[in-house]
């Protein structure tokens, strides 16, 4: 085909197209043999939770988008609350809505009710919980999930992988017992920890579930690594008796909060006014490298979080060594539990010379960032050795079980409320505690604000003042503060993340999750959502409708390049036959694709129909791109 006739070809598709804020056309809905068979498109949504009310208007957007599962939770708790009285009349109606719409349910029996605690000790009652749970739907709902995150510590006062791959085993014969033709999912883990999965399979869970799955949650940034992830997790599960089974991933997702919790920006002005009392203006140096894999502190959110009169400077890794604390009397990490080893001197020098670190969105030094060939690699757990020089010291749930608690409401210490834009009665979730365990004679941890729960009492953020010196560090280690991406990056990412797993053959991906409750703007757990709180869509909605479009259920892998190429490119073949390229640059100047012969529509990720340029180039960056028609694409 001519290049003018590729253009003409082009613009009359975008002439009859929709503009760029109106609704992508219908989906036709996946036939009902495909949905339970083959389709890969899943959601998270609570329909026999908090969103029950909601399920006859949620299934239908599904169905109608293309979306076959729906992941939610069977709560144990729920039904039975209290030991031996048994109530399924919201599941009953959970189960028979799905079926009305042709939506499959992926089940998770979880959580246990108050009088099982602590997980895992009243194993008789929790497989009576699984044989009445299980033999009521077997007919209508064959995959099961055992348990939720079970290496957190919400699942267990201490998570223990050796613990759960004997509960999965004993799970598992007992639902196999009841049908053998029942699937039992391996419970979706919080990220991919890699010692709780082996210690669970060398436990018994190798020969205990028929499907392997994870949540591989992480930073947008470190999205190309997903790859070479699956790879390490295929090698692990075969290298202890695990392998040959289908991967799922029934949780990945991005939150699109804004703005920071009021709590943060109070404690940050009050600890600065604690150890620098006298000052009235202030220059802050904000952390921000774009090569770094966590991100700053917006702009407006550090202004909305530093005293009035301050002057930002953002800067670089290479920056830190040469921060003067005379110039800048602040230095903001980002909002994140690591820190780059390579720039820990640097740091701590900068704090031993005078300046204030703030420290934000969690314990301090918890992870290693260490730079290796085309990125970096993030080690969890980073030894106290790191915090000692700083002398922070912190408690949590899982190093104190059954002392701390898991969270506490933490509200401004009253020396310093006039600093919070927010009343003593106005709390915030705290989950991790400051302690004077690694001061030094001299030293004095200052709290700027407190938590408490049933007779227990603890630091929720704090100021270190040094003995003899200027300077100190503010910690706040609140975790709803964690910042968003843009409703469109999420969008975009949502593509890419389904086609990095899909072309590394995970066979089922549930997106978290199907409405944002948009109860507090800073809270990510109340925009993950790909719909608003009134079910309107988000610019992810329409991107997971065009994927879906675009590569139908039944659709296979013809190509694709190196997770980090730049673009990254996916190909593939629908089951009619046509072939289909993905684009994406994630960040960086957008490129130019020359589009080849037999080209049938372009589009972004969002649907949008891109026209080519006079040399018949379409350009790609951030928000991607996708070409329907030819075999191969010019490189």
């Amino acid at each position: 085909m001519r290049l003018s006739a590729i253009c003409a070809s082009l613009l009359a598709l975008a002439a009859c197209s929709r503009g760029p804020d109106t609704p992508v056309a219908p989906v036709e809905p996946t036939p009902p043999a495909a949905t339970a068979a083959m389709n890969p498109y899943a959601v998270c949504a609570h329909v026999g939770g908090h969103e029950h009310p909601l399920i006859d208007r949620e299934l239908p957007l599904l169905r109608e988008a293309g979306i076959g599962w729906v992941r939610t939770d069977f709560h144990w708790r729920q039904i039975e609350p209290k030991q031996g009285e048994w109530n399924f009349a919201r599941l009953d109606a959970t189960v028979a809505a799905a079926k009305r719409h042709g939506v499959s349910i992926l089940p998770i029996i979880t959580y246990v009710p108050t009088w099982a605690k602590p997980a895992g000790s009243h194993r008789p009652e929790w497989l009576e919980y699984v044989r009445r749970t299980v033999t009521r739907y077997k007919d209508d709902l064959r995959v099961w999930e055992i348990w939720n995150e079970p290496n957190l510590t919400y699942a267990w006062d201490i998570p223990d992988g050796k613990e759960y791959g004997k509960l999965l085993a004993d799970t598992y014969r007992l639902i196999k017992s009841i049908d053998p033709g029942l699937t039992v999912l391996y419970g979706g883990t919080a990220d991919i920890p890699w010692g709780f999965i082996e210690d669970s399979l060398k436990a018994g869970a190798a020969q205990s579930f028929d499907v392997m799955n994870v949540h591989p949650y992480r930073k947008p940034r470190d999205l190309h690594q997903l790859p070479a992830d699956i790879a390490k997790l295929r090698d692990l599960l075969d290298r202890h008796g695990g392998g040959g089974r289908p991967l799922w991933f029934t949780e990945l997702g991005w939150a699109t909060q804004d703005g920071m919790p009021p709590m943060v920006a109070g404690a940050i002005k009050a600890g600065l006014a604690a150890l620098d009392p006298d000052r009235t203006a202030w220059n802050a140096a904000v952390l921000d490298d774009p090569d770094y894999p966590a991100r700053g502190h917006a702009t407006d959110s550090a202004a909305w979080m530093l005293p009035e009169k301050t002057q930002q400077r953002r800067i670089l890794l290479s920056d830190l060594a040469g921060l003067d604390p005379a110039r800048e009397q602040a230095l903001l990490l980002p909002p994140d539990e690591g820190f780059p080893v390579e720039a820990f001197e640097a740091i701590a020098s900068y704090v031993e010379r005078g300046g204030i670190l703030v420290l934000t969105g969690g314990v301090p030094f918890y992870n290693e960032y260490h730079r290796i060939p085309g990125g970096w690699e993030m080690k969890r757990n980073a030894p106290d050795t790191w915090r000692a020089r700083l002398r922070i010291g912190w408690d949590a749930s899982w190093t104190k079980p059954g002392i701390v608690p898991a969270m506490a409401d933490a509200k401004p210490e009253p020396r310093w409320a006039s600093y919070y834009p927010v009343t003593s009665a106005q709390a915030q979730r705290a989950t991790r505690f400051l302690t004077d365990a690694k001061l030094q004679p001299g030293d004095e941890l200052i709290p700027l604000a407190t938590a408490q729960k049933d007779g227990w009492s603890g630091t929720a953020a704090a100021a270190i003042r040094y003995a003899g010196r200027p300077g100190g560090v503010v910690v706040v280690p609140l975790m709803e503060m964690q910042p968003g991406v843009t409703q469109q990056e999420q969008g975009a990412l949502l593509v890419a993340a389904m086609l990095h797993s899909f072309h590394a053959g995970v066979e089922r991906f549930f997106w978290y999750e199907l409405q944002a409750t948009e109860g507090k703007t800073f809270d990510k757990e109340d925009h993950f959502g790909l719909l608003h709180a009134d079910l309107s869509p988000k610019p992810a909605w329409h991107a997971y409708r065009t994927l879906i479009r675009m590569r139908p259920a039944g659709s296979t892998v013809v190509a694709t390049s190196a997770p980090d190429a730049t673009p990254v490119r996916w190909s593939w073949r629908r089951p009619d036959g046509v072939s289909v390229h993905a684009l994406w640059r994630q960040s960086g100047d957008a490129v130019a694709q020359r589009l080849p012969a037999g080209v049938t529509e372009v589009c972004d990720f969002f649907g949008h129909p891109l026209t080519p340029a006079a040399d018949g180039t379409v350009p790609v960056g951030a928000t991607g791109v996708f070409i329907v028609g030819p075999a191969a694409l010019d490189h």
